[in-house]
């Protein structure tokens, strides 16, 4: 154990040559751009977003306060059946709306991507509106708000037996957009060993 720490603090002493006042933080919960990241027992993992998303929710929340808006529904996922429909003559948002739209999913992307996959599809699609968006994009993103606000607390819980023992599915779908752009999504699982 007192080889690792060595080998790990020469490294570190190594990178402080190229950016002195570096912030070095140990420990078995780490805080790192928004992740709260906790090292359970061995070969177990726990990320969360808890306060990045309970500000989120909180700055949103005061967003909406002009409109007389809430994220107070219950909703039992993050999005409904017709997620991917788009209506070319529905009603674009006003700026106003339109760049809370684009601020927020700007977020949610940051999230989605390190450690809220329940989320992606929703956000991912959203993220293709963000050019334009009208009011069922405004409706779909603050059904995805209000199921962020009400799984704000969920974690992450990553944990494998043995790293070698991957599975990764990938898939796509083409010309599913208005536009003619396609449509990719893929899961990478630990295969647990028996």
């Amino acid at each position: 154990m007192h080889v690792e720490t060595s080998v790990v603090d020469s490294v570190i002493n190594k990178i402080e040559e190229y950016f002195p006042g570096l912030v070095v933080e140990r420990g078995k919960n780490l805080n790192f751009l928004g992740m709260e990241i906790g090292f359970l027992e061995k070969g177990k993992l726990k990320l969360g977003f808890v306060q990045y998303i309970s500000s989120m929710i909180e700055e949103m929340e005061e967003a909406l306060l002009p409109y007389a808006e809430n994220l107070n529904h219950d909703y039992p996922h993050p999005a409904a059946k017709w997620l991917f429909t788009v209506k070319a003559d529905t009603e674009e948002l006003d700026e106003a709306k339109a760049d809370i739209f684009r601020k927020f999913i700007a977020k949610l992307i940051w999230v989605m991507k390190q450690g809220r996959p329940d989320v992606k599809p929703t956000v991912s699609f959203l993220s293709t509106r963000v050019k334009a968006p009208d009011k069922v994009d405004w409706h779909k993103f603050k059904r995805l708000m209000c199921w962020v606000k009400k799984t704000k607390k969920d974690v992450r819980i990553i944990s494998t037996d043995d790293l070698l023992n991957m599975i990764v599915m990938i898939d796509s779908a083409h010309a599913v957009h208005n536009d003619t752009r396609g449509h990719t999504g893929g899961v990478t699982s630990f295969e647990p060993v028996l």
